[in-house]
């Protein structure tokens, strides 16, 4: 496989990311992001695609976080020989490799740690992908952490969300709260003054829009929930050229 996209056809289906992997390239590739981060790395298949996009967009860095405890049941799947890597190659060393061939390396970095603690930019972030643990409470902590963080224009995704009913429930709900400006007191619980006026800020400065990705595959786990975060205006973007006629 010489190239991300064959990796995420051909690898990706052990975890079924082969098409959310070219959804986050597009998104990637249109928003131009300079600050993202991917939790859950599975087989890398979407890390690699973002990497991609963001190597084709010619700025941009991709950090990627995994605790690893899954790697013994995906290296069980992998066709290592096909690869040309030895079975017991660590994930860190894989994804590393494969960052290497596919000529994005410089784009990405992996990162192995537990989660949360969940890791936080320097400055603003951009983008946000969350590929494990799918229940409102750990959705409700993430956002708790990176809305406070979050650039105008940023996206946020929860793999596997809309089709887990619970997590779909409450990103319906929290909709429906941006959308009139109110924070809801869950993700302002523990929060600092400065953390709580800028999650405030952002909900009133800022259009929530929410989109749910599904596959028709009949599989488990087959959606996608997005986040989009877009500067409250009346054209899409303050500096697109918008036609007049």
């Amino acid at each position: 496989m010489q190239s991300a996209f064959e990796f995420a056809r051909h690898i990706g289906p052990i975890f079924g990311s082969e098409k959310i992997a070219f959804l986050l390239y597009s998104l990637v590739r249109i928003r131009r992001p300079e600050h993202v981060i991917e939790l859950g790395c599975g087989t890398g298949a979407t890390a690699f695609c973002m990497a991609q996009a963001l190597c084709e967009n010619g700025h941009g860095r991709l950090l990627t976080v995994d605790n690893e405890q899954a790697w013994p049941a995906i290296a069980a799947k992998l066709p290592f020989d096909r690869l040309g890597m030895p079975a017991t190659t660590t994930m860190a060393a894989f994804v590393a490799e494969h960052a290497r061939r596919f000529g994005v390396a410089e784009r990405l970095t992996y990162h192995k740690s537990e989660l949360p603690p969940f890791p936080t930019p320097r400055g603003t972030l951009d983008f946000l992908f969350v590929d494990y643990n799918h229940r409102p409470e750990n959705v409700i902590r993430i956002l708790a952490t990176y809305l406070p963080v979050m650039a105008p224009g940023g996206a946020i995704l929860f793999d596997s969300a809309a089709t887990y009913f619970p997590t779909f429930q409450l990103l319906e709900n929290l909709e429906s709260a941006f959308a009139a400006g109110r924070v809801p007191a869950m993700l302002l619980r523990d929060q600092d003054a400065g953390r709580t006026a800028a999650i405030e800020r952002l909900v009133r400065g800022a259009r929530f829009r929410f989109q749910h990705f599904v596959e028709k595959d009949k599989a488990e786990q087959n959606s996608t929930s997005a986040i989009f975060i877009e500067p409250f205006d009346v054209i899409p973007a303050a500096d697109a050229a918008m036609r007049m006629g």
